[in-house]
């Protein structure tokens, strides 16, 4: 047989009742203990019955409600959860399987451990900007030009160009790729070198070398799209 006893702050009659019938449906042996120190007995031979109304789930609800959750396979309102495969609102979650928003932010403003955004566009390369004049790749062991756009809104440029006229357009970058305005970069630079070269990155795309360098490095050039 078990024994329940409430504590005094509890001791309100609607609380007593609401654990009898509690008791009742669980175990139909319990015994609810109540300010009185009466014990409510059931026979362990048969157990009753018992359907709770919608008043008695109604209160016996409120009174759990608001309680730490520890495991939810789904979640309406959480204040705290360890665990949730769903929640549809939380305070604080340290696992959640998926997530509309964190911290009044979409999922979208947030970038995924190991990953970096797309691949490498490469300068040259079928379906993508063409080398203009005389400008190309140095190779030699050097990354070729390229471009992408990380998670979070910002453009890299990479490689070592050469071959081409000091001063002059190497190559344009396309819409979705271009600065709102025009940036100018300090980059290494060679032939005659080793010196520093302007690299200018203009809100029409284009990328042009500002000196007198015809082996230019883009590495390192970055900005955001707005």
């Amino acid at each position: 047989m078990t024994r329940i006893t409430v504590p005094a702050p509890l001791r309100s009659s609607a609380t007593v009742v609401a654990i009898v019938l509690l008791s009742a449906t669980i175990g139909g042996t319990a015994v609810a203990e109540a300010v009185t120190g009466h014990a409510a007995k059931t026979k362990p031979r048969h157990k009753p019955k018992l359907t709770l109304n919608s008043a008695d789930k109604q209160y016996i609800s409120s009174l759990i409600s608001g309680a730490h959750v520890a495991f939810a396979t789904s979640a309406t309102s959480a204040t705290t959860a360890a665990s949730a495969t769903t929640a549809t609102s939380a305070t604080s979650a340290a696992t959640a399987t998926n997530a509309t928003s964190l911290g009044g932010q979409p999922a979208s403003a947030y970038v995924v451990s190991g990953t970096s955004g797309e691949a490498w566009h490469l300068v040259g390369a079928a379906g993508q900007p063409a080398f203009q004049g005389t400008w190309t790749d140095l190779n030699s062991g050097y990354a070729p030009a390229g471009f992408y756009v990380d998670p979070i809104g910002i453009v890299h440029l990479k490689g070592v160009i050469a071959a081409g006229t000091a001063g002059t357009l190497a190559f344009i970058l396309p819409a979705g790729y271009r600065p709102p305005l025009g940036l100018a970069f300090a980059v290494a630079a060679g032939s005659p070198g080793p010196t520093l070269e302007n690299v200018d990155v203009l809100s029409d795309g284009e990328v042009v070398t500002n000196g007198t360098a015809t082996v230019v490095a883009l590495d390192g050039i970055a900005f955001r799209l707005s």
